[in-house]
């Protein structure tokens, strides 16, 4: 039943009758003490606390925690209007009312997320250093405003030059920190050796920068949560749950794949990375609905080696490295390896790139299991290079030889390759032994849900 504020006059009609008749005390009159202590103070302050016990209620409703209440609810609620007083509710009501119901149910709410890119600093030579957290930022505004950002990382120019590009992040979550090419000219603190009209600049816009998520959207999202999933809790939010106890896991860093149709019914909770294994159990068991059994689970790595030929003079091939690395390190459980990413990631990391002349990716120690009987062994990430599959060895450290030992097939019967073919007659691994296979793939690989793709060697040639 929900609590009913009373008006103050009842309180103190109360309040003056409980005290005439356990005391001597009967002047209640307009102006006497009595009557000022007993309206003024204490039936005012029952007042304000009867509110104040209303809102602990609501906190405990995901339709009315942390929400401004209206008449519409106090109809709904089936409470008097004419004894609550809205303003003195809401002034109980708090955001965090709701932070804390959703959470009990794993559902965190989104704190928004900070506005990337890339600028570009003037220097005077190539012996100047711009620090990692150097602020820059719009033109300020007639107040002295602007929008600022920071760098990430330290840089310098390469040799002979006076220019160097550096990566920023928005001083604080928001899409208003968006801002559109050519507007962050501005450095508050010049780093010696940096000048120019302007010192900074930045080619293109900066994205990404979105706002904390909504107490109407997170009461929604939680309402969903709470409605179809077993317990309370979800899926989303066992996800988002352990993502925001980890600092080391971010979005795509853990998925849950549920089987809602097995007896008993589970999950698997597949996370890469973060905690140990017996700290992410505990968590997963903290967090998961009550009597579903959640399982640990690491996913399987897709291991890419890159080979990429580039033209260009001054060309800095380590930094290239380092950003692809970044961008095959940077993908979630079951996110995809683009291959116009992988282009354009390379196109992107050096301004003194004119090309790309190649860019092998190859797939690198794709374990299968040899058994006797069965000859053809489908590769996971298809369509193949032809006469690509390289480097078969056995978990003996035996090697084997294309053409020889095992030939590659067209098995699904496409047109192109796509499994080796163990009928050659040459020599085969041990019936029931692993054996690791390296190839080449053309397009664009297919990660699946429980994996996820990991940087092997990265190498960079410049013509």
């Amino acid at each position: 039943m929900t609590l009913q504020p009373e008006d103050q006059t009842s309180i103190y009609d109360r309040l003056k009758s409980a005290i005439a008749s356990a005391s001597s005390i009967t002047n209640f009159s307009p102006n006497s003490p009595e009557k000022a202590i007993s309206d003024d103070g204490f039936a005012a302050e029952f007042r304000e606390r009867q509110h104040e016990a209303l809102s602990v209620q609501l906190s405990a409703r995901i339709d009315y925690a942390g929400k401004t209440i209206t008449e519409e609810d106090l109809e709904d609620l089936d409470l008097d209007p004419d004894k609550v007083d809205l303003d003195l509710l809401n002034s109980f009501q708090s955001d965090s009312d709701l932070d804390e119901l959703a959470k009990r149910n794993g559902v965190f709410r989104d704190p928004g997320s900070f506005a990337t890119g890339t600028v570009t600093f003037q220097t005077t030579s190539d012996a100047a250093t711009i620090p990692q957290g150097t602020v820059v930022g719009t033109q300020p505004d007639a107040d002295g405003d602007y929008i600022p950002f920071e760098t990430t990382e330290e840089v310098s120019p390469a040799a002979g030059n006076t220019q160097v590009d550096a990566e920023i992040q928005a001083i604080n979550r928001g899409p208003e920190y968006n801002v559109g090419s050519s507007t962050i000219t501005y450095i508050p603190s010049p780093p010696p050796g940096v000048e120019g009209d302007p010192p900074v600049n930045n080619a293109t816009a900066t994205t990404g920068g979105e706002a904390e998520e909504s107490n109407s959207e997170l009461r929604e999202r939680a309402k969903d949560f709470l409605i179809t999933t077993s317990g309370g809790g979800t899926k989303g939010g066992l996800e988002g749950a352990l993502v925001a106890e980890y600092a080391g896991l971010d979005e795509g860093d853990v998925i849950v794949d549920e089987f809602p149709n097995a007896d008993p019914i589970y999950a698997d909770v597949i996370i890469d990375g973060g905690p140990s294994d017996g700290d992410a159990q505990s968590s997963i068991d903290d967090f998961r609905p009550v009597a579903v059994s959640h399982n640990l689970v690491r996913p399987t790595q897709v291991t890419i080696n890159l080979d990429v030929t580039v033209d260009g003079t001054d060309v800095d091939a380590a930094e290239v490295e380092s950003d692809l690395n970044d961008y095959l390190t940077g993908l979630g459980i079951s996110e995809d390896v683009v291959r116009d990413q992988l282009v354009a990631t390379t196109m992107t990391a050096d301004r003194d790139i004119d090309g790309i002349d190649s860019l092998t990716v190859t797939v690198v120690d794709e374990v299968h299991t040899y058994q006797t009987g069965t000859s053809v062994y489908t590769l996971e990430k298809t369509p193949i290079v032809s006469d690509s599959v390289a480097n078969v060895d056995d978990a003996s450290g035996d090697a084997y030889v294309n053409g020889t030992d095992y030939d590659e097939v067209d098995d699904s019967g496409d047109g192109k390759q796509d499994a080796i073919d163990w009928s050659v007659g040459g020599s085969t691994p041990d019936d029931g032994e692993d054996f690791e296979v390296d190839y080449e793939v053309p397009d664009d690989i297919a990660v699946g849900d429980r994996e996820k793709a990991e940087p092997g060697a990265v190498t960079v040639t410049v013509n």
